[in-house]
């Protein structure tokens, strides 16, 4: 229900973003899902490339979202897909979804990942590796910085010789 409140358009710190809603029945329709998504986003796509106003596209999620663009972009926009986790350790194995996400590995015109280890997976199912670039989560180190047990007890303050629970 909240997400279908989110408006179809609006505007973040000036940047436009765009948010079409599209039908998806949870475990049902999850075979398909990528295809739900193309026939939403299709013609929001064709509209922008004859407004020119696409010059890249850097899809987010392999499974359903990457699989979807690539199957509605037309040859000569550059596609990048952002593989996100879950999509990689498992959609990839997922028999339902596996070849799709396997056309799309071999289509796109770059890969980004989130680790060594999923550029090693994608490796493994035929990607050259020149087409991977890996992205780490990042962390501000201006906030956050790597500080012994004893020191994090103290700040916090908490006892040294006490067991502690974080969550």
């Amino acid at each position: 229900h909240q997400f279908s409140e989110v408006p179809f358009d609006y505007e973040i710190d000036g940047v436009k973003v765009l948010s079409p809603k599209y039908l998806m029945l949870p475990k049902v329709s999850e075979r398909v899902h990528s295809k739900l998504i193309a026939t939403r986003i299709s013609p929001l796509i064709k509209k922008l490339i004859a407004e020119k106003s696409i010059d890249v596209i850097n899809s987010q999620w392999l499974f359903p979202d990457s699989v979807a663009v690539d199957s509605i972009l037309p040859e000569g926009i550059p596609h990048i897909a952002t593989g996100l986790g879950c999509d990689i350790n498992d959609d990839l194995y997922d028999p339902r979804k596996r070849q799709q996400i396997k056309n799309l590995l071999h289509s796109v015109n770059s890969l980004t990942v989130m680790s060594h280890e999923h550029t090693n997976k994608l490796v493994a199912e035929g990607v050259q590796v020149e087409k991977i670039h890996v992205i780490h989560n990042g962390v501000d180190q201006d906030k956050f910085d790597i500080r012994t047990r004893s020191e994090s007890l103290e700040i916090l303050g908490l006892k040294k010789d006490a067991q502690h629970l974080l969550y």
